[in-house]
């Protein structure tokens, strides 16, 4: 009676736990869940998972912060996806199971997306691609109606590792989303093949999830093992034993374009073949999560950087700006100089790439007047292909301090025409504004004046501005610890001027550091393009940033831990 009751509860369970997954996807995924990762360097996607869409991201690839780009609902792309069935065709699937898995394989190719495509592979003794994508419905209807599950063996492991260099292959050529959704008992019965983790191992390196439909057999172990193969994978688990194969393959298909996908961009095209870690933190939901990714791809970089300006220092000094990051500038051997055809001595170099990248020579004489040239034997870009500086042209030392390349002269010409174009049309447009708001122009004593210069006057409340008081814990390395309360109404500014609402006698702060902002309930966090830049949390601003409470801002000498 005892084995009895055991039976019975486990089965319950398992029903249980069946119906539970087969509910929607949005019913149970954790808050900001990275389904798949695509890395075509410099360009990275994050596809993830979550109620509702992030706002504020931070991501690092191998411990290197990336460019946030933009972020969308992946359905809004109007991208396609390619989706890679593998089916088990072994005897252990029961016959009218393995009958309504095909129809649903049948229904869900019919209904695909313009921009979709179906790949099927069987598996049972050995894997095979039975429809490549190309076919039209009919002739995919009538391969999927003629298989037949009699096979005694079942490779799911290398099945699952073939289908991930194929997937990776297409990948080489097409910049597309692929994922696998495979229907299988979950039962691996070939030894001496990849096994279980190698298959996670493959799948999670070249960025693939795998959706699983686990075919109720009785095999609870099975099933289980499967559901964490597939999860580890960024994927999820479906348990069929009731009802059609098609409802759980359009919630995988739904589930798939109701992601999310965050854009994001290195400073190279880099791909450096190795284990990396990639992290991303979501800032709004306060949740990290972490992939290892192997990047093995990218876009070539056919520029050259250039020398975009030349700079005499001083009377033995020559500093030279390029164009972006470059490797092995700091190297004496790598620069040749030489003035009116005879080579010219340098001392040493100095390179720097804080904000713009640079190089200064020293030379061993004076720089004298004359026409000047530098060949760069080894200074390349940073990127996969290494593009090289060859020569500075000739360019005239004659007293003048400084010197642009011609092809950045030609996009100054370019941009001051732009700008002067650009501040007519601003000064008419203000100008317009000006006297609409003014109320029109009106003649005092013959004289032309804006109707609001007469003496009206005017009274504006800020009693509804939003404020939001806070304590800024400080710490300096002249006055210590202090504590400041500041209450925010609207805005606030902090700098080195006593213009600003919040100003610190620091010499290292610009006049106008950064600002703060409140709702009402929520702070943000700007900089103001200052000389030292603004960190939080150790991390320089590039953009507009919501605070959290105990969060650590450093401005100038100034660390301070804001409070609310």
């Amino acid at each position: 009676m005892g084995e009895r009751r055991k039976r019975i509860g486990k089965i319950i369970g398992l029903l249980l736990t069946g119906m539970c997954l087969m509910l929607p996807f949005n019913v149970y995924a954790q808050s900001c869940e990275i389904e798949q990762i695509s890395l075509h360097m410099p360009d990275v996607r994050v596809y993830y998972r979550s109620d509702q869409q992030e706002q504020n991201y931070e991501a690092y690839l191998g411990g290197e912060a990336l460019n946030y780009d933009k972020s969308a609902q992946f359905s809004e792309l109007n991208e396609g996806v390619d989706y890679y069935i593998l089916l088990d065709i072994s005897a252990s699937i029961p016959d009218s199971q393995f009958a309504n898995i095909k129809d649903g394989i049948i229904n869900f190719i019919s209904s695909e997306g313009e921009k979709d495509k179906c790949v099927l592979l069987t598996f049972g003794d050995e894997s095979n691609v039975v429809l490549n994508g190309s076919e039209n419905p009919q002739d995919a209807a009538a391969v999927v109606q003629g298989l037949k599950n009699d096979d005694m063996e079942t490779v799911l492991f290398q099945t699952l590792v073939k289908t991930a260099d194929m997937i990776d292959q297409a990948a080489q050529t097409e910049e597309k989303r692929r994922v696998i959704i495979t229907i299988t008992d979950g039962e691996d019965c070939v030894t001496g093949q990849a096994t279980s983790n190698e298959a996670v191992s493959e799948l999670n390196h070249k960025g693939i999830p795998m959706y699983a439909i686990a075919v109720d057999v009785g095999k609870e172990e099975y099933i289980n093992s499967f559901g964490e193969l597939a999860r580890n994978t960024g994927g999820t688990l479906s348990i069929f034993n009731s009802g059609t194969c098609l409802d759980l393959m359009n919630q995988i298909r739904n589930t798939v374009q109701d992601s999310y996908v965050a854009f994001f961009h290195s400073d190279t095209n880099v791909a450096s073949n190795t284990r990396e870690d990639l992290t991303v933190k979501f800032l709004d939901q306060q949740v990290t999560d972490t992939k290892e990714v192997i990047p093995t791809r990218w876009i070539p970089d056919t520029e050259a950087p250039q020398v975009v300006q030349w700079e005499k220092e001083s009377d033995n000094e020559l500093k030279l700006t390029f164009s972006e990051k470059v490797l092995n500038a700091d190297n004496l051997a790598d620069y040749k100089v030489e003035r009116d055809g005879e080579a010219v001595a340098v001392d040493s170099v100095f390179y720097s790439e804080k904000e713009t990248p640079y190089a200064v020579l020293t030379f061993k004489d004076k720089l004298y007047t004359g026409n000047y040239q530098i060949n760069f034997s080894g200074i390349t870009d940073c990127s996969m292909e290494k593009n090289g500086i060859t020569k500075l042209d000739s360019f005239d030392l004659d007293g003048a301090k400084k010197g642009k390349s011609t092809t950045f002269w030609i996009i100054l010409i370019a941009g001051i025409a732009a700008v002067v174009v650009a501040g007519v049309i601003i000064v008419v447009v203000v100008t317009y504004k000006k006297v609409k708001k003014n109320k029109g122009v009106i003649y005092v004593d013959g004289k032309a004046t804006l109707a609001s210069n007469v003496d009206v006057k005017q009274h504006v409340s800020v009693v509804n501005l939003p404020q939001k008081t806070v304590t800024f814990l400080m710490k300096d390395q002249i006055n210590g610890k202090c504590e400041l309360k500041i209450t925010i109404n609207g805005s606030a500014m902090a700098g080195r001027s006593d213009d600003c609402d919040i100003y610190f006698d620091d010499p290292k702060m610009s006049r106008q550091h950064f600002a703060l902002e409140t709702d009402g309930n929520d702070v943000y966090i700007t900089d103001l393009e200052s000389s030292n830049g603004t960190l939080v949390n150790g991390v320089r601003l590039n953009r507009r940033r919501k605070l959290l409470p105990n969060d650590e801002i450093t401005a100038g000498n100034i660390q301070a831990k804001i409070v609310w």
